[in-house]
């Protein structure tokens, strides 16, 4: 009996060793399909400020970065950037939206990494802190998190004490108007009008605010400098001359679109993942699903349609999960055998409890875009 016993915990030993190592290998393998990072190299003697791709701002003061011996950086500095603010790139970077047993809907996760001249890595000093700007792309209130992965590479959020907050800008509203040029109008005596500009101080103005003139048929053009932008009235001449169908539409339009709507200046007081997230509203009424995936050790992607939530997870033959009612749901499952790449996509909406069966079939890594979009 005890000999039965001991060899029992063997083979479970093993088993959950060589899933354990399916585990890693796997999301290993995914993360390598994530777009690669992006790098600024900076110097170690002057204050720099980088903007990633979709608009995150940061400001690199050399003078509170350290090695991890204490040592000031010396030489050129590099800056490591990843900005993920789709679905699909979470999946790539096996960054789900999970803090603890709470889902998250993610308004972008980015993971902020310097490097000194050597590519030793490098950390704030102690009580110094890092100024970033993310950019913002959802319209509720968002709170931001720091991400940590387990052995298995897991990324878990943790709610952090900063509160974001929405980006106000200076407002000045340039007006301009025609008046009657006296002195043209004595000498050609002919009326003769010239225009007039004034300004006046709109104080500060939120993103709403801005959004409601660049769609007023008043508003001429509106262009941005340092942190003030300027709003510019039509004159009479624009109504009569329909210039806003030329010129002036593509003018305001252009220029709005290139302006990254931010959040507020905060202070990080370490690098690494950060995200700003909300939580998942709390639905009651959840559906319960079970995984029929033939007894193979799988890693499954669980995907809310509907916004930012990517939840991954390990099943087995049987696994269950609970689901909101009625939601549209994407699942993705893959698994390795002798280094072969299956893999599975089914989209689901729960009205009932039902059991789902996952068809893996055999693909080639050029083929997993076919998965992930």
């Amino acid at each position: 009996m005890k000999k039965l016993l001991l060899f029992s915990l063997f083979i479970f030993s093993f088993y959950s060793c060589k899933k354990d190592q399916s585990k890693v290998e796997l999301t290993n393998l995914l993360s390598e399909l994530g777009d690669e990072k992006q790098k600024f190299t900076i110097s170690s003697d002057s204050i720099t400020e980088i903007t990633g791709e979709y608009g995150t701002r940061i400001l690199v003061n050399p003078a509170d970065l350290v090695l991890e011996n204490g040592r000031s950086a010396r030489g050129k500095i590099r800056l490591e950037l990843t900005e993920l603010t789709t679905k699909e790139a979470l999946i790539r970077h096996n960054a789900q939206t999970r803090s603890g047993d709470d889902w998250l809907i993610s308004g972008g996760a980015y993971n902020i990494q310097l490097f000194g001249d050597s590519g030793e890595e490098l950390k704030l000093r102690e009580g110094k802190s890092l100024e970033v700007q993310f950019p913002k792309f959802a319209d509720e209130p968002m709170q931001l998190f720091s991400g940590t992965r387990n052995e298995e590479t897991m990324m878990n959020w943790e709610l952090k004490d900063e509160v974001l907050q929405e980006q106000t800008f200076n407002g000045v509203l340039v007006e301009r108007r025609l008046v009657i040029d006296e002195e043209s109008t004595r000498a050609y005596r002919v009326d003769t009008a010239r225009e007039i500009e004034s300004r006046r101080d709109l104080g500060k103005i939120s993103t709403i605010q801005l959004e409601e003139y660049k769609n007023s048929n008043k508003t001429d053009s509106i262009f941005f400098q340092n942190d003030t932008v300027y709003i510019l009235e039509k004159t009479i001449f624009d109504f009569l001359e329909g210039t806003m169908d030329c010129l002036g539409d593509r003018e305001k339009n252009n220029l709005w679109r290139t302006e990254k709507i931010l959040y507020e200046n905060i202070q990080l007081a370490k690098l690494g993942w950060i995200n700003v997230d909300r939580l998942y509203p709390d639905i009651e009424e959840r559906i319960e699903l079970q995984i029929s995936n033939g007894d193979q050790f799988t890693l499954l992607y669980v995907i809310d349609e509907s916004n930012n939530t990517v939840l991954n997870l390990y099943a087995y033959e049987g696994y269950k999960i609970s689901l909101p009612k009625g939601r549209q749901f994407k699942l993705l499952g893959f698994f390795l055998e002798d280094e072969q790449l299956f893999a599975a996509k089914k989209a689901i909406r729960l009205i009932e409890d039902r059991k789902l069966e996952l068809k893996m079939k055999a693909i080639d890594l050029e083929d997993i875009d076919k998965y992930l979009n």
